[in-house]
Formats: C-alpha cells, sequence, structure tokens
C-alpha cells in the first residue's frame, strides 16, 4: 500500500478516536461543582481532626502509663534506700545512713556502691587476716552478769537500762522496723515504752506473711495492742 498520492506527498495516517483528557470524569448527577468540592474538603478536614485526636489520646495514655511506672520505681527506689540504710546501720554505719537520707536517686546508688565496696575489702580483710598472739592478746575471764542485770537487748541493739530510751536509740529502733506503720508509731511513741522489751517482742511475735512494706501483711499477738496501747 502506498503512502504517497498522485502528487507524490505523504498521505496523512486516518485519524483515530479522539484523545480523552486527563482527570477525572465529570459526574453527570453533580451539579454544582463547586458545592462538590466544598464538602469533599469538610470530609477530609473532619477525617483529619479524627485521626488527630485519636493521636492524641493514645499519647496521653502512653504518658499516663509511664507516669505510672515512674511512680512504681521510685516507691521501689525508696524501699531499697531504707535496706541499705537498715543495712548500714545494723553494721554501724550512721553516717552512710545520713548521707542515703539526705541524697538524690544518682547519689544514693553510688553512696551505697561505695559504701558496699569498702564493707566487702573490710570483710576480705577481716576473713583473710591469721589471728597470731600477738595481735589477740588473752581476754581476763570475767562471769557474765547475772540475767536480771543484763540491759534490754533488742532489734535495735543495746538500749539503755531503763524505760525512757534516748531518742537516737529509738531512731536505731525504727529504722530497723520495715513495715512503715510500726515505724512511725515508734518514732512518735518510744520515748514514751519500754523499747527494749517492745523491739524483742517484736522479733519473737511478730511475723510477716508477704510483703514487708505492707501493714496488712503483718500479724501480731493477740495481747500486743493491750501490752502497748500507744502502738494502736
Amino acid at each position: 500500500m502506498s503512502t504517497f498520492n498522485n502528487n507524490n506527498r505523504p498521505i496523512a495516517p486516518a485519524a483515530g478516536p479522539p484523545r480523552k483528557k486527563p482527570g477525572a470524569k465529570p459526574n453527570p448527577f453533580i451539579t454544582d461543582m463547586a458545592a462538590h468540592r466544598r464538602e469533599k474538603n469538610r470530609q477530609a478536614q473532619k477525617a483529619l481532626r479524627d485521626r488527630r485526636s485519636a493521636q492524641s489520646i493514645a499519647h496521653q495514655q502512653e504518658v499516663a502509663e509511664l507516669n505510672t511506672q515512674i511512680t512504681v520505681l521510685q516507691e521501689k527506689n525508696e524501699k531499697l534506700k531504707n535496706l541499705l540504710a537498715m543495712a548500714f546501720s545494723v553494721v554501724g554505719a550512721p553516717e552512710i545512713t545520713q548521707k542515703l537520707d539526705n541524697s538524690t536517686v544518682d547519689e544514693a546508688m553510688l553512696i551505697a556502691a561505695n559504701a558496699l565496696t569498702s564493707l566487702h575489702t573490710a570483710m576480705d580483710l577481716i576473713h583473710h587476716t591469721p589471728d597470731t598472739p600477738a595481735q589477740t592478746p588473752p581476754q581476763p575471764c570475767i562471769p557474765p552478769p547475772p540475767p536480771q542485770q543484763q540491759p534490754s537487748q533488742g532489734c535495735c541493739g543495746s538500749l539503755s537500762n531503763t524505760c525512757r530510751p534516748t531518742p537516737l536509740e529509738v531512731e536505731q529502733c525504727a529504722n530497723t522496723i520495715p513495715c512503715f506503720v510500726l515505724r512511725d508509731k515508734i518514732l512518735e511513741y518510744g520515748p514514751k515504752m519500754d523499747l527494749g522489751k517492745l523491739c524483742d517482742e517484736l522479733v519473737a511475735h511478730a511475723v510477716c506473711h508477704g510483703d514487708p512494706w505492707n501493714p496488712e501483711d503483718w500479724s501480731l499477738p493477740a495481747d500486743f495492742f493491750d501490752r502497748f496501747p500507744l502502738m494502736r
């Protein structure tokens, strides 16, 4: 088939179907395109506001969960600080206990770590140092005093031989009690009670059935509050 006409000119190809214009086809059922576009914009803005509201609620829930976790961790940290203070007060390091009470979280961790390191070093030296006659002079044989003359020995160590303990003895006894309710009662009413008998009673008959920090997990003798009414 020749592509030239009689005048030797190229024959133009036959025109095909008209090309469609790009873009969406007009909807014959929409009579007002401007109002249709405004409605579409309103729907898009509403969907955007809904998404942002859902994201904001999710973020608020995450923040609330994080605050709850922070509170729990702070309570655990406070309990551990109290346990460390009790441990150091028992081994005879009140200056470390005072530093822990007046320190922040990071400082408390550093103080506790240094104190534990020093304590382990001292214990290693004690265990690995041989006892020689020169190092351990002979002790004179002194008979023990009769039981009625011995001062009351409780969970807080030696107490003075009186029913009126000093503030330091009251504080030492309170620091060895893990239950905060009993500890607060001892700090408040300890100077008015026989602290030695109270400590002996708590050590011998107070029973913990679970969490030592939960007052409901402790059980005391039935006549405890009759003998120590200020502890109610």
